[in-house]
């Protein structure tokens, strides 16, 4: 739904106003700018406003399109002194291309960080993983504790299935070889 300035607006006819409402909207950092512009610009359509009431003659001012915050910014400004379609278009098309550079540089960023901390394939196969078995053994080791609290309350009860598989995983550790 089209927020209520802009209805208000539309039904005033006021095209200044209706202009600087959607470039308020342009302005905004949120990533789902373009719905929220279209659905806006939409409303005004369907309510008795035409694309050419609503945009300017473009001033034929040139700038540039490469994709940056800085270049975006310039266009935003140009665009408020001339509501062009052509500035409209061009300031979607830049957005979309930032965006798309932000998240490419985000995911990047992610697999470089998952890279780091993974352990290569060769280190593990390399070794005899005995860790899970010492942790099993240490977490019956851990009920046997248990079960001799029984009498006791629930907390002793989980404390010492911890404390096994705990004492268990550190045999495991302590007891693994490096193959030669």
């Amino acid at each position: 739904m089209a927020q209520k300035a802009i209805e208000e607006a539309v039904e005033a006819k006021d095209l200044n106003y209706i202009r600087g409402l959607l470039c308020s909207v342009l302005g905004s950092t949120d990533k789902d700018i373009n719905s929220l512009f279209e659905e806006d610009y939409q409303y005004i359509l369907n309510h008795g406003i035409s694309e050419d009431e609503l945009f300017q003659e473009d001033d034929g001012e040139e700038y540039s399109t490469e994709p940056s915050n800085e270049n975006l910014d310039f266009l935003a400004g140009k665009f408020r002194v001339n509501f062009s379609k052509k500035k409209l278009e061009s300031l979607k098309e830049m957005g979309r291309a930032i965006i798309e550079q932000e998240e490419k540089e985000a995911q990047k960023k992610t697999s470089k960080k998952q890279q780091e901390t993974a352990i290569p394939q060769s280190s593990v196969a390399s070794r005899n993983v005995v860790i899970p078995i010492a942790s099993a053994a240490g977490a019956l080791l851990g009920c046997g504790i248990a079960a001799a609290a029984t009498t006791a309350a629930a907390v002793p009860i989980a404390v010492g299935g911890v404390a096994g598989a705990a004492i268990g995983a550190g045999a495991g550790v302590f007891f693994t070889k490096r193959k030669s």
